[in-house]
């Protein structure tokens, strides 16, 4: 491989893969200010809160009781494309299994990324997934976990100090 080659590949991958920086964030997404902890921003914050009321309006009824943000996208060497994961619980309370299987298709087909179509939080690379549940919530295989409606941590990655 010529040295012009290798330049040419080298700069077309750090300009279509910026890396992100060791112990940061990924900037388009969180937005971080001194001393305090990295919040997330407002676009992103809107597409999420969006996707929610998306599922609510399918029945005119609340049916989302809580939702948190995981995976790689939360850890210290996340790439600038890797997956967001959205965990999505919901109300039981008069949930018949033909709207289960509704409110699943729906967030499947129209707000999740699948293999033939990847849908993007706005304004970065990040593919986002839906996950649905009418359990509660567990974190405690994740190592951190972000709210966005509260945009508060309910657990705070290690290499951001705390």
């Amino acid at each position: 491989m010529s040295n012009f080659d290798k330049a040419y590949k080298d700069s077309y991958f750090y300009y279509h893969h910026k890396p992100i920086p060791v112990h940061t964030l990924d900037a388009r997404m969180f937005i971080s200010r001194d001393g305090l902890e990295p919040q997330l921003s407002e676009a992103a914050q809107k597409h999420i809160l969006y996707d929610i009321q998306a599922i609510n309006d399918l029945e005119n009824i609340k049916r989302v009781h809580d939702y948190v943000m995981v995976g790689p996208v939360l850890e210290e060497n996340a790439s600038s494309t890797c997956p967001i994961y959205i965990i999505v619980q919901i109300y039981t309370n008069n949930l018949t299994d033909a709207l289960k299987e509704k409110i699943y298709n729906f967030i499947s087909k129209n707000l999740s990324s699948t293999k033939s179509r990847k849908r993007y939080l706005t304004g970065t690379s990040h593919p986002l997934y839906y996950r649905v549940t009418i359990r509660n919530i567990d974190l405690t295989d994740y190592s951190s976990a972000f709210h966005p409606f509260t945009n508060t941590w309910l657990k705070l990655p290690r290499f951001l100090g705390k």
